[in-house]
């Protein structure tokens, strides 16, 4: 059932409709909703699904509701205040499984616009997705996460607003041991011991991403040394890196030669981000098959004759690769393209912003790669329409050749 009328009283609701299972209810606030009706009924509710679509939740409008739906699984709410965190903690039933505080809205109507996980089932809350997080909701969520999801959680997408920074008087005993999916957004310095103590934390960890990160420190690139099942890392818009330690990790995933779980890595930020001893780090992991790099600003630290040699080796190395997107890169010329079409087995290449790729550099590159399938060039100004349109009907034939 979708609600989205404000005169209908959502404790009426849930009173009425016994047998209701999924509910969505869009109202301005819960201010105005009696609270003594929904004590009387307690428990009694088969709601398994609720989403809160409101400009305000609140401990006291809240708190009620949640006791009477004990059988409760999705949790869908908009505009928490940080004690809705507590409330959570105390009331919550054991069949909570997914969380959703603060969705990013196109409208007061879903569909989302965050990353969605699936529900497996299983028991415990295995999935939370926080967002706009303060100081305090920061705090209040670790603490209930610590009490509530240290066995069950298995997916995590915390972003926070700037200004955030926490204490975490609990994070000394955070300990994840199913998490497998860990998206933290908005990383600021005084954040960073807490992130570094989460990774550190979690060992069965696939996939971390850090986004909007003033710094990822060497603290936290150390904890990433624990991680012995992690896939895939990305690090998006990046204003600064430890690039001893992240050197480090490649080199140690490097000597793990295809024992390496890592397969799968994307670096985009200012370009302090990239320097060479990152790239030579990087092209001893033999176990990439997904590679993305993104530069934003003109001042890059790598040169023209590094990024070839990086792109030789990488071709080289990298057996698996499948798959490479280029970005904003001024450092990649027709010569480092033609180093990477040596790589055998790539399918796809994304080239974004490459001012210096030209014509027959891009056709050169198509040629000498037999196994590529998909190649998606924009903004590149010296690649020109008709050159594009050539290339898709290359490669268009070279896929009706093996079909």
């Amino acid at each position: 059932m979708c609600v989205a009328d404000d005169g209908i009283d959502l404790t009426a609701i849930l009173s009425q409709c016994t047998n209701l299972t999924h509910l969505r209810y869009c109202a301005p606030d819960l201010k105005n909703i009696e609270i003594d009706s929904a004590s009387c009924i307690s428990g009694t509710s088969k709601l398994i699904s609720l989403q809160l679509i409101t400009s305000s939740i609140s401990f006291d409008n809240f708190a009620s509701r949640l006791r009477y739906a004990t059988q409760i699984q999705m949790l869908v709410l908009c505009e928490c205040e940080p004690d809705v965190m507590d409330a959570l903690n105390q009331y919550a039933g054991p069949d909570l499984e997914y969380l959703h505080i603060n969705p990013n809205l196109d409208c007061i109507f879903p569909p989302f616009v965050d990353v969605e996980y699936t529900v497996r089932g299983g028991g415990g809350l295995s999935t939370v997705i926080a967002n706009k997080m303060d100081t305090h909701a920061l705090d209040k969520l670790i603490a209930m996460l610590v009490n509530r999801a240290q066995s069950s959680l298995q997916h995590l997408h915390i972003t926070t607003i700037p200004a955030a920074h926490a204490a975490f008087p609990g994070i000394n005993s955070v300990h994840f041991g199913a998490l497998r999916t860990l998206f933290w957004g908005g990383i600021t310095p005084s954040l960073g011991f807490a992130v570094a103590v989460v990774i550190r934390e979690s060992p069965c960890l696939e996939e971390l991403t850090l986004q909007d990160c003033e710094v990822v420190d060497a603290e936290m690139l150390s904890a990433l040394s624990g991680l012995k099942r992690l896939e895939k890392l990305a690090i998006i818009r990046a204003t600064d890196i430890d690039h001893t330690h992240l050197a480090r990790f490649f080199l140690a995933h490097g000597e793990l030669m295809h024992a390496s779980p890592l397969n799968e890595f994307e670096l985009v930020g200012c370009s302090s981000v990239l320097v060479p001893d990152t790239l030579s780090a990087l092209s001893t992991v033999l176990t990439l098959r997904r590679l993305g790099l993104g530069i934003q600003g003109k001042d890059q630290r790598v040169s023209v004759a590094e990024m070839d040699q990086f792109l030789t080796r990488l071709s080289k190395n990298a057996c698996a690769l499948e798959s490479v997107t280029l970005t904003s890169l001024n450092i990649v010329t027709d010569t480092g393209l033609l180093k990477l079409g040596e790589a055998e087995g790539l399918i796809e290449v994304v080239l974004t912003n490459l001012p210096r790729i030209t014509n027959q550099g891009v056709h050169r590159f198509v040629d000498a790669c037999s196994s590529l399938r998909s190649v998606r060039i924009e903004q590149c100004p010296l690649v020109l329409d008709n050159a594009l349109a050539d290339l898709e009907k290359k490669l268009l034939q070279r896929a009706m050749k093996y079909m």
